[in-house]
């Protein structure tokens, strides 16, 4: 399957949706910047066994990047025990955080982070290497709160698809999104009233909202190549 580089992310207080890793788990890296205000950032850390790890951790106004990723390091070392471990400053960058899992016969990456919140204002990144095809499933509809937006980059799409929520469906919102695939030419698949499966080639797929309905209510993950063609199964 080939593989690309593609990123997600969240800035003050916007969400990022799950990502998940190919077959073979390759580390997911966090990249956290300073916080904005004092608030919680949380997100749940997936392996490769299903095993979850949920975490949510606090931090002040004026943190630095570095004071965050070690607040997220402290949370995942207390809550994980021997089974989940986090290490910050990931190639010397002070903000960058890896994230590990132990089933009992060694260590390996996460596999899925997924409902990602954060209340800090604190930009925050995920970096992996994906599978070239992405499954975006929205869980709940808007809650059209204000100025509430989504954004949706795929692919080699010369604009970003947003829009404009007032309080639409689920279903609404990917018919939105449908429609943004296809004027850009993206290849895509209906697979579900509330799920798309994004085909983007050679470029990232990146997706944020600062929708409070739809935070932690929205995944991402890599959809699977069935011997068939398209139309595999997340992981």
């Amino acid at each position: 399957m080939k593989r690309i580089p593609w990123s997600l992310f969240l800035v003050a207080g916007f969400l990022v949706t799950g990502l998940a890793l190919a077959q073979n788990p390759q580390a997911i890296v966090m990249n956290v910047g300073p916080a904005g205000s004092a608030g919680v950032v949380s997100f749940t850390l997936n392996a490769v066994d299903a095993s979850t790890l949920n975490v949510q951790t606090a931090v002040a106004k004026s943190d630095t990047a570095a004071q965050v990723a070690a607040k997220i390091v402290a949370t995942v070392t207390a809550m994980g025990g021997s089974t989940w471990s986090a290490q910050a400053s990931y190639n010397g960058v002070p903000g960058a955080i890896t994230f590990a899992y132990n089933p009992g016969t060694g260590w390996l990456p996460v596999s899925k982070i997924t409902s990602l919140r954060n209340t800090a204002s604190a930009t925050m990144a995920l970096d992996a290497a994906g599978a070239e095809d992405i499954g975006l499933v929205f869980n709940a509809g808007s809650s059209g709160s204000q100025s509430s937006t989504l954004t949706l980059q795929a692919g080699g799409a010369a604009f970003p698809y947003t829009l404009r929520l007032y309080g639409q469906s689920a279903s609404q919102i990917v018919d939105g999104i449908v429609g943004y695939l296809n004027s850009a030419g993206i290849a895509h698949s209906r697979t579900g009233s509330n799920r798309v499966d994004i085909y983007p080639g050679p470029g990232a797929v990146s997706f944020t909202t600062n929708d409070p309905g739809l935070q932690g209510q929205v995944n991402m993950s890599d959809v699977w190549l069935s011997a068939a063609g398209r139309g595999g199964t997340d992981k």
